[in-house]
């Protein structure tokens, strides 16, 4: 109803981000920029927050979108709330590598493994 009254041609507020509807707005293009800067320079870790709704889901899909996925393998764990050996294993699973271990520190030295 109102994407007729308003002339928009998709809803605008949907229940799922739509990185196509992205507005690069002085403190999402900051976040953007930190986060491209981060992976550029094997920062190893950056992390986004923020607010209920203030696009950090359509921020990460932007920069999924931003780098090639024949230079990068880009890998999403959507529960924050995994213990430390949790996470690791979730880390190692979405990688395709097996992850049994019980040792935060075994499962940790895996990614440092050639």
């Amino acid at each position: 109803m109102y994407t007729a009254y308003w002339g928009l041609s998709t809803a605008p507020f949907e229940n799922v981000p739509n990185q196509d509807l992205f507005y690069e707005s002085p403190q999402h293009e900051e976040a953007l920029v930190r986060l491209v800067c981060a992976v550029e320079h094997k920062k190893g870790l950056a992390v986004l927050t923020g607010e209920v709704g203030s696009g950090k889901t359509t921020i990460s899909r932007v920069l999924y979108d931003y780098f090639s996925t024949d230079s990068f393998e880009v890998i999403t764990i959507v529960n924050p709330a995994l213990s430390p050996v949790d996470f690791y294993r979730a880390l190692l699973i979405n990688l395709g590598e097996p992850a049994e271990e019980d040792s935060k520190t075994i499962l940790l030295n895996r990614f440092y493994s050639d």
